[in-house]
């Protein structure tokens, strides 16, 4: 009666089952604004020019000065020098100079943003669209942070971020030729963001915390500034106001070290050594790749411990020396923009325009979710959407798991009434491989559980343990990747009967609405490892069992898998008759858990092109951000942190 899927590219006779039970209560849907979005103004770049308090008209003149605290100031002088270099004031409230096809952004000090200062030089720095030192809003003709604690003031030669009350700094404003200018809200320059790149090392001293800078890994926090749609992860020469790119330059080598270069934010070339790419692999956790799927690594010892380098993933076996890693640590702003990006390609985003402003999307999920007679028909039609065969494999998404997707998408998107036809990731239709209509649907979707596929390794004897903790760990970011809009969490990982059942008595004990993707890992009599992903549900009634690749699955039999339990031993009967192939044997079990949306910051001010998507709640564009298709906000010009 059941099918296995696949849960390892390696694994080819095992399955992908993942459980999703709805011990919670099932997510509201979001009320959208209208999906009339309008690209950001064409730019009508140009100095900023200014009346002083004493009435002279001067322009603003960014500097690079080795004198300079910052290597940066802002001046003002006569507007006829060439030094008055033309600005843009960008759809999100950022001043910037395009300088040497960098983009730079006026920046507030931190020192004043904290408080710890009242007054400070404003700053040049790469632009960047999540950082708020950077964005200003006009008032009364002069420029203030978003929360107006400060603004931008000068002394007659130079500009300063100074607390709002100040009365000692001379205030100006815009001069009326810039009325357009300011009206206008221009397209950005760019879309990259601030992060860093780190890793860690435990010790006697307990665990220490390293950052990539240069050809070595420092102690101390380095900004790194990473362009989604160009790939470039750069340093920043304050002093020369450039960007260095780290290239890949492996070539035909099974590795080779990373070098560091010039670059910009111009259109790079189509051979793009400087272009890296993050996939998410955990909470927080990136593997880095180049153009050519070639991974980023360092060793924790010897003479070149901490230097990067570029591996190609077929030596990554032979390559064991100094303890090796691949994994890296990105703060959780970047895994925010990563997670909004599969989201505006999986249309799973809330808005259409961003508003613009923060929102508030964490509503409890909805108790009453039913079983009923339309919803048993669309559940069971979801689990018979097979070929017969091993399927596509994307990811960790084997039929299993891509059914279980669908299952949670569909009953988290409208509990009340459900599809009859179509799906929301694949067309669900009886004797058709899933994964067809999925990637004919969302090509860059199925290409990104591709990415987290590569790092998937089959267990063995000796490491099935520390395996399936690692798969559990890339199920939550595929579960990220195919529905970012929730937020999800590992529940449990039970490695013992003992742990297996407390597991489970702990889904039993959960609120209504809650939902669960659940993966067994079992063991054949032959020693065969397999790996299965189903779904389950927490209704009012009970935790409720959701079936997933049953090719030949009858009504009756779903009846009795779904049935409500509310004791172990019961859902222990039915779970381990589905859970494996037949005279397997549970060695362990993960458990992810969903129980509220996922509040993405970028999501308020961010979005792309036709973001009309599919309607309510699924928003985007279907492609990756671009800077060139950037929309306007609802509420016009978008502040953001």
């Amino acid at each position: 009666m059941k099918k296995s899927c696949a849960f390892f590219a390696s694994l080819l006779c095992g399955l992908s089952l993942i459980a999703c039970s709805t011990n919670a209560k099932i997510l509201l849907k979001q009320d959208s604004p209208s999906s009339s979005a309008k690209l950001a103004d064409k730019p009508k770049d140009r100095a900023i020019k200014i009346i002083t308090h004493d009435k002279y008209e001067l322009c603003y003149i960014p500097t690079f000065s080795i004198g300079a605290e910052h290597y940066s100031y802002v001046g003002i002088l006569n507007c006829a020098l060439s030094e008055a270099k033309s600005a843009r004031y960008d759809v999100f409230s950022r001043l910037a100079y395009n300088i040497s096809n960098t983009w730079l952004c006026i920046t507030a000090p931190s020192s004043v943003q904290t408080g710890l200062r009242e007054y400070d030089y404003v700053q040049l720095s790469p632009c960047v669209i999540n950082d708020n030192k950077q964005q200003w809003k006009l008032k009364n003709g002069s420029f203030y942070s978003l929360d107006e604690s400060y603004m931008i003031k000068d002394d007659g030669s130079y500009l300063y971020a100074v607390w709002s009350k100040d009365k000692e700094f001379h205030t100006h404003t815009l001069h009326d030729s810039m009325q357009s200018w300011q009206e206008t809200l221009a397209t950005p320059g760019n879309i990259s963001i601030v992060t860093y790149i780190a890793w860690d090392l435990m010790t006697k001293d307990g665990n220490q915390r390293y950052f990539l800078k240069n050809n070595q890994s420092d102690k101390n926090t380095m900004p790194l500034y990473y362009n989604i749609e160009s790939g470039h992860i750069a340093q920043y020469d304050a002093l020369g106001g450039a960007l260095y790119c780290m290239y890949s330059k492996i070539g035909k080598n099974d590795w080779d070290w990373v070098e560091w270069g010039l670059c910009d934010d111009s259109k790079p070339p189509l051979d793009n050594k400087a272009f890296f790419k993050f996939v998410l692999v955990g909470e927080n956790k990136v593997r880095i790749e180049d153009k050519d799927n070639n991974v980023l690594r360092l060793t924790r010892y010897g003479i070149h411990w901490g230097v990067p380098y570029v591996a190609k993933k077929d030596y990554i076996a032979k390559d064991t020396s100094n303890a090796p890693i691949s994994e890296f640590s990105i703060p959780q702003e970047t895994s925010d923009w990563l997670r909004f990006s599969l989201a505006n390609i999986g249309e799973n985003l809330p808005f259409c325009p961003a508003p613009g402003s923060v929102s508030v999307q964490n509503p409890p999920l909805v108790p009453d979710f039913s079983l009923t007679p339309q919803w048993r028909q669309r559940l069971m039609d979801i689990a018979r959407s097979n070929d017969g065969t091993m399927g596509h494999i994307s990811g960790v998404c084997g039929v299993c798991l891509l059914h279980t997707y669908q299952i949670l998408a569909e009953i988290l998107e409208n509990p009340h009434n459900p599809r009859s036809s179509g799906g929301y990731f694949f067309d669900t239709r009886m004797g058709i491989d899933p994964f067809v209509s999925f990637r004919a649907r969302n090509s860059l979707l199925y290409g990104s559980l591709s990415d987290m596929m590569s790092w998937f390794a089959p267990p063995t004897p000796r490491s099935y343990d520390d395996t399936s903790r690692n798969t559990l760990s890339l199920a939550l970011a595929t579960s990220i990747s195919m529905l970012p809009q929730y937020n999800w969490s590992i529940f449990a990982y039970a490695n013992t009967q003992a742990q297996i059942n407390a597991t489970f008595q702990n889904m039993i004990n959960a609120q209504p609405g809650n939902v669960f993707i659940v993966l067994p890992i079992s063991i054949t009599p032959e020693g065969r490892f397999v790996g299965h992903a189903l779904a389950m549900i927490r209704l009012n009634q009970g935790l409720v069992i959701l079936p997933t690749n049953m090719a030949t699955l009858t009504p009756a039999t779903f009846n009795i898998i779904t049935t409500p339990l509310n004791d172990v031993s019961s859902l222990l009967q039915i779970f381990t008759q589905i859970a494996s192939v037949p005279h397997a044997r549970v060695l362990n079990v993960g458990v992810l858990n969903a129980n509220t949306f996922y509040h993405n910051s970028f999501e308020d001010f961010v979005s792309v092109a036709n973001c009309t998507g599919e309607g309510e709640d699924r928003r985007g564009s279907a492609s990756l951000p671009s800077a060139s298709f950037v929309n306007q906000c609802a509420s016009g010009r978008c502040h953001t942190f």
